[in-house]
């Protein structure tokens, strides 16, 4: 989280994408509020926090904002002519954060764990094995050793540093996650008590011969990769010839990003990440549909989407190297002139991967299902494709 504490004393690299290039600046995050620019002896600059932005003036003349994405601060400037340019500060100086808890509902949703029971008197002799699914919304998948499903709503939460899960009435699992081991008791409506210790597992269990699958995503509404899913619906600006009373601010964004906003990118990253799944997956995109734009504004979002630990860049992975006509200019978009006009690259990255295939804007979906197709035959595990806006 971004803070006087982390940013006192640091030192930053701030680059500018400007119509012109401007030299990188050195800035020092003094305790006092002040800024000293070591390339720059003459100017005078001054520094805060506001919330979750950061806010630089210098010279009286320009004004920076921006905000915390992965150890990068990123956000725009705007001088006193009002022209508005993006901004990238990178630390030069270690950085401490404040510490995430390890158990969250982000990081436990989707998991699978292997348990063994043992009794109170007893804890080291093995009486019976569990396994477990912590599904996203709360839900959970309980299994015998042999893989038969476990009759009954089971339901998990949160409490504090305790995780609970709960079988109807008839049953009650009580412990502690720290790391891969989960540790506690389980006490039957009898009041019954055995002891319990888990481990967290990789591979995927069957339940009645139906594999449990963990989702690239943490919203348990987004799990079926069959499907088609989206964010939001796009309303467009213009509407038989007149403004479009239902073009709201996430259309505006749509619009932004398209033209490589960093405004956009930031706010469509912040309603993104908490959606997708800490596990380890590829980020691919739907190329636009001209080879000539290599830096789409969804690229640059997905490349920042995928700096996270265990996520993989895939945004070269698919290529377009033939044009096409826009479907919003009456272009053909069919699923083949797709397929014509697409390859796959860098396969390596691709063949047993769970991928996550984003696009700005679907209408047929037609584009979605052409990459999706590739990447399948290029032996991807498995692909989810979501759209940021279906048009309604």
């Amino acid at each position: 989280m971004l803070s006087e504490k982390l940013l006192n004393n640091t030192k930053w690299r701030i680059t500018h994408e400007y119509k012109s290039k401007l030299d990188p600046d050195i800035f020092t995050f003094n305790s006092n509020g002040s800024i000293s620019i070591e390339n720059k002896k003459y100017m005078i600059g001054t520094w805060a926090v506001s919330g979750d932005a950061l806010i630089i003036k210098y010279n009286n003349y320009v004004e920076c904002r921006g905000k915390l994405v992965n150890r990068e601060i990123i956000g725009e400037a705007k001088n006193i002519k009002g022209t508005i340019w993006e901004i990238n500060l990178k630390s030069l100086s270690p950085l401490t954060f404040d510490e995430v808890p390890k158990t969250s509902a982000l990081n436990l949703g989707g998991s699978k764990w292997h348990l063994e029971l043992s009794t109170v008197l007893l804890p080291d002799k093995i009486v019976d094995e569990r396994h477990i699914v912590f599904n996203n919304g709360g839900t959970a998948t309980l299994m015998k050793k042999n893989g038969g499903q476990i009759a009954g709503i089971v339901k998990w939460v949160l409490e504090g540093d305790k995780v609970i899960i709960n079988i109807n009435t008839f049953a009650k699992y009580v412990g502690k996650i720290k790391e891969d081991s989960f540790e506690g008791e389980l006490t039957n409506i009898k009041g019954k008590k055995l002891l319990f210790k888990g481990v967290r597992k990789k591979e995927v269990f069957q339940t009645n011969n139906v594999n449990v699958k963990r989702s690239v995503f943490t919203a348990e509404k987004y799990f079926d990769s069959s499907k088609f899913h989206f964010l939001d619906y796009y309303q467009k600006y213009w509407l038989d010839g007149e403004r479009n009373p239902a073009f709201d601010n996430h259309s505006s964004n749509i619009l932004n990003l398209k033209k490589g906003e960093s405004g956009a990118i930031i706010y469509f990253y912040n309603r993104l990440n908490p959606l997708i799944s800490t596990d380890e997956l590829v980020i691919c995109y739907v190329p636009s549909s001209d080879p000539e734009n290599q830096m789409s504004g969804v690229r640059k979002l997905c490349s920042m989407i995928a700096k996270i630990k265990n996520r993989i860049d895939g945004t070269h992975c698919i290529v377009r190297h033939k044009k096409i006509d826009k479907l919003a200019s009456g272009g053909n978009r069919s699923i083949q002139i797709q397929l014509d006009s697409l390859k796959i690259e860098n396969l390596e990255l691709i063949k047993g991967m769970n991928i996550l295939l984003l696009d700005d804007v679907t209408t047929t979906n037609n584009s979605l299902k052409a990459c999706k197709q590739l990447l399948v035959s290029a032996g991807a595990n498995d692909v989810y494709c979501f759209a940021l806006g279906q048009t309604s």
